[in-house]
């Protein structure tokens, strides 16, 4: 599994969801229910959409089509760290 977008709005990751979901794609919603327990904190990328390796290019188009201007994650996590 990859990561295919980080969101910080649970309304958003349901969109994208849906999105990725029309266009085939399984897709697993991820800190779905962790938004009510951090009460008034902010949830800075909270919420995590998981589709397996293969569909990983053809989510990213697709939310891509989405969010022209959304910056893209990168494919490996040891990056997030560089």
């Amino acid at each position: 599994m990859k990561i295919a977008c980080r969101t910080d709005s649970l309304i958003d990751a349901h969109l994208r969801k849906g999105l990725l979901e029309s266009g085939g794609i399984r897709v697993h919603l991820g800190g779905e229910y962790l938004s009510g327990a951090l009460g008034e904190m902010p949830p800075f990328g909270l919420y995590v959409l998981w589709v397996g390796d293969a569909d990983l290019a053809a989510a990213r188009a697709l939310l891509a089509e989405l969010d022209p201007a959304a910056p893209a994650l990168p494919d490996e996590p040891s990056e997030l760290l560089a």
